[in-house]
């Protein structure tokens, strides 16, 4: 059951609810958290390029002083210490070696991933080295693949034991992903990526050898048996979950802000979750949570897709899919009184046509783009999307969107369907089965996430993977609401607010098989 709550307004400009799974709790979210507890923070900060780039535009009501870096800056160091995250995934980070020095002295490490094109802002995901260690990043660059300049990190990290907890650890044990150099030839491509395939199989025998130590048991690999990340392997890694650190993933993205490019949004979206789930799979069924800006409002086509694991495109308009329709409103005022009014009457106004355009050859090539593997590196388990280890996520060479051809029109046709079945052409999936941390303890996503000039509604989210019975999970245990959109009066950034996002944070139990 979702537990019952009514909205706050007397308690400031800044007062925010954390609501626990099954009840709620009035007041800020405490900094102590349980041995197995995990904490989750999204949070896209608004690069200072971008804030002067769109201010005339977004911020008409924003100040100088108000939209000025500095003063932001220390506003989210003061966000970050009051919420003490354990992971933080930040987009739009165009200051990132003054982020990574202020957040060192306070615990944090950090892995950047600057935008490809023209843009100066990028991604970071950051995790307390007290509580955690980095086992892999893998950086995804959608340019590669003719899907735009956005990119996204898939992060793979172990939970320190209790007795090792609270003892600061510098770098990480397994590099992370090379930076793209379309200019290397094919052998020195090769030679990374099989690179990335040791340090892989170092980290998977070191956990089996944890594991036979522990059960007073050897468990060498015998030829023939069940490759890593196979349903073989996650079953005997939830058999040593007692024994074994607790791994996760964590992935962050920014997705194509176009609203009428549903077809890009898509197709970006589909391939992080693809790579997810090949990051899982090689961490032996690892759980997984999903952050970022989505572009997408709440319960669009793209939401849908995400939670659902599957979207028919025959009755979907690209134009429409993200359900995010800039300038409705124009002006945030009106935009929060519409907002406010069809929440008062219960009815979410759609903008979608009643008859959606179909799509083109060309549109359906490039919502079904995949991302290709480097090129001479046999693909894992023959799936394209998870193919030898992070190299088969950012291959730099010939592949989707690139000078071989772009994306192609067998891109589209998915596996697994019959001839006759006239969803062959048109039935968009993924492999992952996620659940949204907050629909999961509120019943619904938040309101609002963003809010200026131009737009408020949600399009900020964490998602985390269910997980079958028996196997390492991540369940939720409590989320941070934004504040009541009654409470503003302006749009943001403003005094009280330094982005104009919100940060989303979530409370994850480590549940151990």
């Amino acid at each position: 059951m979702s537990p019952s709550w009514t909205p706050i307004t007397d308690r400031g400009p800044r007062f925010r609810q954390y609501v626990r799974a099954r009840q709620i709790v009035l007041g800020p979210m405490k900094a102590s958290i349980p041995e197995d507890r995990l904490r989750i923070l999204s949070y896209n900060i608004l690069a200072e390029s971008l804030a002067h780039e769109f201010g005339a535009h977004l911020y008409r009501g924003t100040s100088a002083h108000e939209l000025a870096w500095d003063r932001r800056c220390a506003a989210f160091l003061k966000e970050i210490e009051a919420h003490s995250p354990d992971v933080l995934c930040l987009q739009e980070v165009d200051h990132f070696t003054q982020l990574k020095r202020e957040l060192a002295a306070r615990g944090y490490q950090g892995r950047y991933l600057k935008r490809t094109g023209a843009r100066v802002d990028g991604l970071a995901i950051f995790w307390r080295t007290a509580r955690l260690r980095q086992v892999f990043m893998d950086n995804i660059r959608f340019a590669e693949s003719g899907l735009r300049d956005n990119v996204a990190q898939v992060a793979t990290f172990e939970l320190l034991p209790a007795e090792e907890q609270g003892r600061e650890r510098e770098g990480s044990p397994v590099p992370s992903s090379p930076p793209p150099s379309p200019g290397r030839p094919a052998s020195l491509l090769r030679e990374e990526v099989l690179q990335q395939q040791r340090s892989w199989a170092q980290w998977q025998r070191r956990r089996r050898q944890a594991a036979g130590e522990g059960s007073g048991q050897a468990s060498p690999r015998q030829p023939g048996s069940d490759p890593p990340g196979s349903r073989g392997e996650a079953t005997s890694a939830a058999a040593a979950a007692a024994i074994l650190p607790f791994t996760f993933i964590v992935s962050n993205v920014h997705v194509l802000f176009n609203p009428k490019r549903g077809d890009v949004k898509l197709a970006q979206t589909r391939n992080l979750l693809h790579a997810v789930h090949g990051a899982s799979r090689r961490a032996g069924g690892a759980p997984a949570v999903v952050c970022g800006d989505f572009n997408s409002a709440a319960y669009s086509d793209v939401h849908c897709f995400i939670t659902s694991g599957e979207l028919g495109l025959q009755a979907v308009d690209r134009r429409w899919a993200s359900g995010q329709v800039e300038g409705i409103g124009r002006g945030w005022y009106r935009m929060r009184r519409r907002l406010l009014d069809e929440l008062a009457s219960g009815v979410i106004r759609g903008y979608a046509p009643k008859v959606p355009v179909p799509w083109t050859e060309e549109e359906l090539a490039v919502a079904f783009a995949r991302l290709r593997s480097r090129p001479g590196v046999e693909e894992e388990g023959g799936e394209e999307f998870d193919g030898a280890g992070a190299g088969g996520l950012n291959g730099a060479g010939a592949g989707v969107g690139s000078s071989a051809g772009g994306p192609r029109s067998g891109d589209w046709i998915p596996d697994g369907l019959p001839d006759t079945d006239p969803r062959r052409k048109m039935l968009l999936t993924h492999p992952l089965t996620l659940r949204s941390a907050y629909q999961a303890v509120t019943g619904e996503e938040p309101v609002w996430t963003t809010c200026h000039d131009g737009y408020m509604g949600t399009v900020d989210y964490i998602f985390y993977s269910l997980e079958p019975n028996g196997a390492p999970s991540l369940e939720p245990r409590g989320v941070l609401l934004p504040p009541v959109a009654q409470s503003l009066r302006s749009g943001l950034p403003n005094a009280h607010w330094p982005s104009d996002h919100v940060c989303l944070v979530a409370d994850f139990d480590a549940r151990r098989a």
